[in-house]
Parts: structure tokens; C-alpha cells; sequence
């Protein structure tokens, strides 16, 4: 990765991890409250889909959520689209259908369509007789186990299309069945809220009467990556021994525990009464996050956790209806935090010596010791304020060259000051009252990209401005933004409604897409060549695209991977993978082969 993709991924990063409401030393990301659409309602159930959504069964309908958007899908128009809207549980059958269930009735909710229909109903399984389902396990092959209160168990195939009864339980002395874990080897854990037995898929009973029902109610069966049982019960969490079937409590959590989820690293979050818990199971040691979840979340008892693809926790509970939860990630090894000496605003650009951590601000530079993390501020001769510092380069072992909103700078590291850059041509600065984008640095040779044009220097002499012929400008001036030297040593410059190369011949080619103007609607700002004949190109407003050069064929990478990313920050080619900078969010491929994660 190169120092300018660096400078943006490391802002991007900071951006992401600190925009929400939290520092990254803090667990609560986002909260989510009656004002994002999202109502006071219990939320009872939580699943994800393909597509990143996480859906939500609450007290008052079906919701679908994002980071930032929530959408109620059962009503239309403020008009319930069912007969009831009390949701129980949603899990999710494939990248089309969800399984959601009220207090009466079960649903298959087509996603594209926007549709629900109804178990039972003449259209959908019209043998299906069990009413309202109690809990679900996902079988291997992706089909689906359903438990009804009365004691039907069924499984529904992965696709909706076929249904089948298994077997009936006995009458539940507790009134209703609806404890349901599928262990890994295939047997059932099948159960009420004081009792718990072990069968296998064929409904024959191997062991009864698992649960001590002295101990109370329990609540929720789950199962770690490593086997272990745990369940979680009204005086605290057990672990069920499945070659004994002995079960023992958890020493540390003599606590009310609701569910239990487990993190890719093998440990155990516990919602419990009134908190949040995690536990690790090796080391025997619990960590509370009671007071972070009701004094940043506003949380007061949680009752539902989830933990999605990308290791954010999603909490429900009462107060605040929902918050994202996260840990400080494990690649993140150092972090800076203002102080009462220097505060740090916006950071613009990022870069590193031996001894300090260079940040460009607004007005200034910073200057941060790695050892000490004490921090410097420095204000350069002729940036104002409001003058932004967008990229620091290196033109020396003891100079930075410092690309602003208000032209080039000089810093000496050692003399601690700065000034523009003042050439045989330019005395009074270059590139003075022009907002420097981007810069490419080959050697003694710059590019700079700006808000007027194309500009080249060589060290030593004048910064010269670089003629675009024919290309086209509804504007007094031509914007200029992304820069990049391929494999052939083209230099590829795209801008404003543009995108073009200069060929062996110093020549300006502009290229245009086969059957699409997208280029010539749009700013282009990234550039990345995947193969000889296949570009990666970022824009402003269109999101990622693909390049053929040969074809001039262009393709929506935003519709081939199922993402949003209109804007695109950055686009950069690693070891192992290539990663888009987007709002909000990083996307890319893994391993050089076309899948978005």
C-alpha cells in the first residue's frame, strides 16, 4: 500500500471507528431511539441477511435495519399489511425469505417482493396445522426445524417450497414446547421452561428430565464453536455436559441469565438480568459492560444480543430500544486521544518517521511523539486557518512537502517551520489559492491533481501546468482528481466528467464507455488496474466500476457485490486483497476473486 492510500485508509479507519458515538477505546458504536423510526417497543427476535440487513421481531411489527436507516416492512402507509403485528422470532431461510413468526401465526416474508404468506393459508402449506411456532434450529443442508407449542416438530426446506412433519411430542407439563436445540451431532435438545430432554431426529427420548426444575426456569440452549452446552437459567449459566449429561453452574455467573451468544474468538457474551457479560471460558474470567451499556446506551436491562458476520454486537432491551456494540479491534495496535495541551480536530492526512506520527489538520500540522504520544502543533507562513493540509510527502530525509486547499508547502522537521514552496517561476508560492486532490511522487518528478488542472514539477524547477486537449468542461475550470502509473507506464488522470491516459508518445487519450457515458457523468477520483486489459475505477456519486479497455465495456461492481457505495474514498491493492473505501463502510474482494465482504 502506498503512503497515499495509507494517509486515506488510516483517516477513513479513524473516521469509521469514531463517528458513531464512541471512541475506539469505547463499546457502544450506535444507539438506535424512538426518533429513528424504530418505536419503544420490546424487540423479541433478531436475525441478518445476505444483503447486511439485521430485521428485528418487536411488539409493534417487523422491522429491517441498517446503520443508519430503519424501515418498518408490515405496514404500508402507516396500514398494517396483517391482522396482527406482535412478531416473536425471525430467522432467515435463504437470500430471499425469511421465517417470521407472531403470537398466532407463521410467515414466509419474501424479501424482493415484499410479501408475506401465511402457513396454512391455501396458497402456502395449507397442511401445516400448528399455529404459532415456538422456537427453530437450522439444520446442516440449510433446511430448517420448526417446534410448535403443542409439540409438532417439522422441517421446512431451505428454498420454502416443501414442508414436512417429523414427529409429536408428548403433552408439555409446562403448557407448551418451545425449547429447541439442534446439537452437532445431529441429536435434539427439546424442551418447556422446567423441562429438558435429549432426542434424536426420529423423536425418540435417549435421556428425560435434564433440567433440575428446583433451579427454576431457564431460558435459552445454545452451543459454542467448541461443543460445550450452555444453558441459561433464572439462578445463574450451566453447562451441560453432553457425554454424562451432568450438568454444573458457572461459578462466576450466579446470576439471572437470558441468552448467551458466542464471538470469533471463542468467548461468551452473556446477557444477564440488568447487564451485559463476557465471558471467557478458558481463562474462567467474566468482564461486566453493565455500566457502558446503560450510561452510553441508555439500555437499562438487555434481553437480546446478536453478534453478525462482521463482529458487531446488536443489543436490545428496555430504555433504548437497540444499540451496535463493538470491541476495539484487534488491527488496531496504537491510538492517539487529544489532550488538554493540543486538540486535535479533523486529520486530513497521515505520515511517519522514525520517531513521530505527522497528522495534517486544519491550519496546522501535528507532530506526535510514538513513544510518548505528546503532541505538537506547528502553523505554517501563509495557510490560514481554514486551509486544509490534504496530503504530507516526503521531498527530503528533513523536508515534508505538504499539498493544501491553498497550494504546496515546505516544512523542515528540523527547524520546526514551514512556508510555500517558492520556485524560479513561481516567488510568491506555487500552486498558490488551488486545492491540491492528489499527488503522485515518482522520484524527482510530482503530479499534482487540483480544482484548475494538471500539474507537473521536477525538483529544482518550476511547477508547470499540464494541457488536457479536448476534453470537455461546462465549468471555467477543469477539476482534476484521480492520478495513477500503470503496469505500461501510462499515467491515467481522471477528473471531473473525464478519464483518459497519456500514451507512449506523451499524447492525451481520452477513453469512453462502449454503450454506457457513466464517465462523462460523474467524478472520477480512483484508479486500479486489475489485469492488462481491467481497471477499477472509483467516482464521487456512481460508486465503483470496472473497465475494459479493450471493449471499453463498463460494469456497476456496486450491483455485481450488492453494495452501496456511492462515493468511493479510496481503492487499494494489498497481498491478499483489494479494498474500496466507501461511506460508512470498507468493501473489496478477498484473494483477487470477485465476492464482496
Amino acid at each position: 500500500m502506498n503512503k497515499q492510500a495509507l494517509t486515506i485508509v488510516v483517516c477513513l479507519c479513524s473516521w469509521l471507528l469514531l463517528s458513531a458515538f464512541a471512541t475506539a477505546s469505547e463499546l457502544v458504536q450506535r444507539v438506535f431511539t424512538a426518533r429513528d423510526g424504530l418505536g419503544n417497543s420490546a424487540i423479541h427476535d433478531m436475525a441478518t441477511d445476505d444483503y447486511g440487513f439485521v430485521w428485528l421481531a418487536t411488539e409493534e411489527g417487523l422491522y429491517r435495519v441498517s446503520n443508519n436507516v430503519v424501515r418498518r416492512v408490515d405496514n404500508e402507509e402507516t396500514q398494517s399489511r396483517l391482522d396482527e403485528e406482535f412478531f416473536v422470532s425471525v430467522t432467515k431461510l435463504d437470500h430471499q425469505h425469511l421465517l417470521a413468526v407472531t403470537e398466532h401465526n407463521a410467515y414466509l416474508y419474501d424479501i424482493r417482493e415484499n410479501a408475506f404468506h401465511r402457513f396454512g393459508s391455501p396458497q402456502l402449506f395449507p397442511e401445516f396445522d400448528s399455529g404459532a411456532l415456538t422456537a427453530t434450529a437450522v439444520l446442516p443442508d440449510g433446511n430448517l426445524l420448526l417446534l410448535s407449542a403443542e409439540g409438532k416438530l417439522w422441517r421446512l426446506s431451505r428454498d420454502a417450497s416443501h414442508l414436512q412433519a417429523l414427529f409429536m411430542l408428548p403433552d408439555s407439563d409446562d403448557g407448551s414446547w418451545n425449547r429447541l436445540l439442534l446439537l452437532k451431532d445431529g441429536r435434539l435438545l427439546l424442551g418447556s421452561v422446567h423441562h429438558l430432554a435429549l432426542y434424536d431426529q426420529q423423536g425418540q427420548v435417549i435421556q428425560d428430565e435434564l433440567w433440575n426444575a428446583n433451579s427454576g426456569s431457564y431460558y435459552s440452549l445454545y452451543q459454542d464453536s467448541r461443543q460445550r452446552v450452555w444453558i441459561s437459567g433464572q439462578d445463574g449459566l450451566y453447562r451441560l455436559n453432553l457425554d454424562s449429561l451432568h450438568l454444573s453452574v458457572v461459578p462466576q455467573i450466579p446470576f439471572l441469565c437470558r441468552m448467551v451468544s458466542e464471538d470469533s474468538n471463542g468467548n461468551l457474551w452473556v446477557v444477564i438480568r440488568g447487564g451485559l457479560l463476557k465471558y471467557y471460558p478458558q481463562e474462567q474470567r467474566i468482564v461486566s459492560y453493565k455500566d457502558q451499556l446503560k450510561q452510553r446506551a441508555g439500555i437499562d436491562s438487555p434481553n437480546k444480543i446478536l453478534i453478525d458476520s462482521h463482529g458487531l454486537l446488536w443489543v436490545s432491551g428496555t430504555g433504548n430500544p437497540l444499540a451496535i456494540l463493538a470491541e476495539k479491534p484487534a488491527f488496531l495496535l496504537d491510538s492517539i486521544t487529544n489532550n488538554a495541551a493540543v486538540d486535535i480536530d479533523t486529520v486530513w492526512s497521515v505520515a511517519a518517521d522514525k520517531q513521530y506520527l505527522w497528522l495534517g489538520s486544519n491550519g496546522g500540522i501535528f507532530r506526535i511523539n510514538l513513544q510518548t504520544k505528546a503532541a505538537d502543533r506547528f502553523v505554517l507562513e501563509g495557510l490560514e486557518p481554514s486551509d486544509s493540509i490534504y496530503h504530507i510527502d516526503a521531498i527530503s530525509p528533513e523536508q515534508w512537502l505538504l499539498s493544501t486547499t491553498n497550494g504546496l508547502f515546505v516544512f523542515d522537521k528540523e527547524a520546526k517551520r514551514g512556508h510555500r514552496l517558492f520556485t524560479p517561476e513561481q516567488p510568491d508560492g506555487a500552486l498558490n489559492h488551488k486545492t491540491i486532490f492528489n499527488v503522485l511522487h515518482e522520484g524527482a518528478q510530482w503530479w499534482f491533481a487540483t480544482n484548475h488542472g494538471l500539474y507537473h514539477w521536477v525538483q529544482g524547477g518550476s511547477v508547470e501546468q499540464v494541457p488536457l486537449p479536448d476534453i470537455a468542461t461546462t465549468q471555467k475550470r477543469l477539476i482534476v482528481f484521480g492520478l495513477y502509473r500503470d503496469k505500461q507506464h501510462r499515467l491515467w488522470v481522471g477528473g471531473n466528467k473525464f478519464l483518459g491516459y497519456f500514451n507512449a508518445d506523451g499524447g492525451f487519450q481520452q477513453v469512453e464507455g462502449h454503450d454506457n457515458d457513466v464517465l462523462k457523468t460523474t467524478m472520477v477520483n480512483q484508479i486500479l488496474q486489475i489485469d492488462d486489459e481491467h481497471f477499477w475505477i472509483g467516482t464521487r456519486s456512481k460508486g465503483m466500476l470496472e473497465f475494459n479497455l479493450n471493449t471499453s465495456e463498463i460494469r456497476s461492481l456496486d450491483q455485481a457485490w450488492q453494495v452501496d457505495c456511492d462515493g468511493v474514498y479510496f481503492v487499494t491493492d494489498t497481498q491478499d486483497f483489494r479494498i474500496v473505501g466507501c461511506p460508512k463502510k470498507l468493501s473489496g474482494s478477498k484473494n483477487k476473486v470477485e465476492n464482496c465482504w
